[in-house]
């Protein structure tokens, strides 16, 4: 059984031996006293000054006190649940909303934030009764609310940078709204770093391989006087009119098939890739729509179990309504990166033996955030020899693998400084953020910044002929 309190001087008596901070403590007794309508010393202009912004301060003024259901508080932070009815055609539903307020460590003041939900979690209740109306206010710990409301499990500002631990799967508020999750720790993270980079670059090559399968294709087909062009993947050769029977449709997709299995050679690709006991195979497919069986020829370049190069033939809707015009044998070409591995190795291990991976110094913007560190290349152009053809292309969103330390800068922050013992694997992301709550808080900035700056403007107006 909680704690019971009958009015709002002897909650916060008891809230005050708790180590709640002042802020938050002042903007829940403006909360309380407006959902109890008791008069209280803490009005707009302290609310004003409580806040980090204008904005912030007006939303928490203004938020429907009537439906204040429930209270989580923790050291620096305070979570407001409201419930409300709503009506729709159907009838009446019950809805929640939940209203996040925290301590800005840098300024000291607070900021409000909309969110999805409130903890679960919590180590006392405490029921408020004040003439027949009540709530409850609930104490919660710190971490409850960073972790399963904000998403993080260790804030560098309250927390302090000699307390962090870096392991596995800790997700760090580092400043602002910016969150830094460890994804791999030491070996692990070079390794997985590599392991990415050569993903990344067999799918470079699947696409040459890919492009290249293509223009083979568009060659076998130009040598028979046939006209066809490239969507995509995909090639159309115009030749179905509109009354043909299924038959015929049939006998032309198969002809197609067959001319390309007779003459597509792709051995110079394999032995590249170095592919070994590669099969090819030219078979119908049945595929079952809504209503029926849609027939398709297909030529498979069998690699193990997976397709080093699948091509798909079946009849294509191109006709337009209404204008002669042909529907289309379409071919679909289909390539797969993880042929493309050994290949990815060996250029991987090539750029390592020349230095390139080496670990060089990194800008990262996140917002009006700058994160600076020692970091694995987070980007490579690379100029290689596939096919027999000189080719350039780049990889990118490369894992960020740093070491030694990482900073962090920002305009209105201090800097930080994190010193790394072992190479880390990190991901930046932020704290989710309610787009229409934003929108609220902006019309407030802007209602503010018109009354002060704007309305004495006196813009003159000219007539354009």
């Amino acid at each position: 059984m909680g704690k019971e309190y009958n009015n709002l001087s002897n909650l916060f008596s008891y809230l005050q031996s708790k180590d709640i901070n002042e802020n938050i403590l002042v903007a829940l007794r403006y909360a309380l006293s407006k959902y109890f309508k008791e008069k209280t010393v803490v009005n707009g202009k302290m609310l004003t000054q409580m806040f980090d912004n204008i904005g912030f301060a007006k939303a928490y003024k203004h938020l429907r006190y009537e439906n204040l259901k429930r209270v989580f508080v923790s050291s620096n932070y305070a979570i407001l649940q409201f419930n409300f009815k709503a009506k729709s055609y159907y009838g009446e539903t019950d809805r929640m909303h939940f209203y996040l307020i925290g301590v800005n460590s840098e300024t000291g003041r607070l900021w409000i934030e909309k969110i999805a939900f409130a903890p679960s979690n919590y180590y006392e209740m405490i029921f408020l009764n004040i003439n027949g109306k009540s709530i409850d206010v609930v104490l919660t710990r710190e971490r409850e609310i960073q972790f399963y409301v904000l998403g993080y499990n260790y804030d560098l500002d309250l927390n302090g940078l000699e307390k962090l631990r870096l392991s596995k799967g800790v997700a760090v508020r580092v400043q602002g709204d910016i969150i830094m999750r460890i994804e791999e720790i030491g070996r692990k993270a070079e390794h997985d770093y590599i392991c990415n980079l050569e993903t990344a670059i067999a799918r470079a090559l699947d696409d040459i391989l890919e492009i290249r399968t293509i223009r083979k294709v568009m060659d076998i087909l130009q040598s028979y006087g046939l006209n066809a062009r490239v969507i995509g993947n995909e090639i159309l050769i115009p030749c179905i009119r509109a009354n043909e029977t299924e038959s015929n449709i049939l006998k032309r997709i198969i002809t197609i098939a067959k001319l390309v299995y007779d003459k597509l050679d792709l051995s110079k690709e394999i032995k590249e890739l170095r592919l070994r006991n590669v099969g090819k195979h030219l078979y119908v497919e049945k595929e079952k729509s809504y209503w029926s069986y849609d027939e398709r020829v297909v030529i498979s370049y069998k690699w193990m179990i997976n397709d080093m190069v699948k091509l798909t033939f079946r009849s294509s809707r191109t006709r337009a309504f209404g204008v002669e015009s042909y529907d289309s044998v379409s071919i679909r070409i289909d390539t797969s990166h993880l042929a493309c591995l050994d290949k990815a190795e060996r250029i991987v291990k090539e750029l390592k033996k020349n230095g390139v991976l080496d670990y060089v110094e990194s800008k990262i913007r996140i917002g009006r955030h700058l994160v600076k560190a020692l970091t694995k290349p987070l980007a490579l152009t690379i100029e290689t020899e596939v096919f027999g053809e000189k080719v350039t292309f780049r990889v990118t969103n490369l894992p960020i693998v740093a070491r030694d330390k990482i900073e962090f800068i920002h305009p209105e922050h201090l800097k930080k400084t994190l010193k790394l013992i072992v190479p880390v694997e990190i991901r930046f992301d932020t704290i989710p953020e309610d787009q229409r709550f934003h929108e609220r808080v902006n019309k407030y900035i802007m209602d503010y910044l018109v009354e002060k700056y704007g309305k004495d403007i006196d813009i003159e107006v000219k007539e354009v002929s």
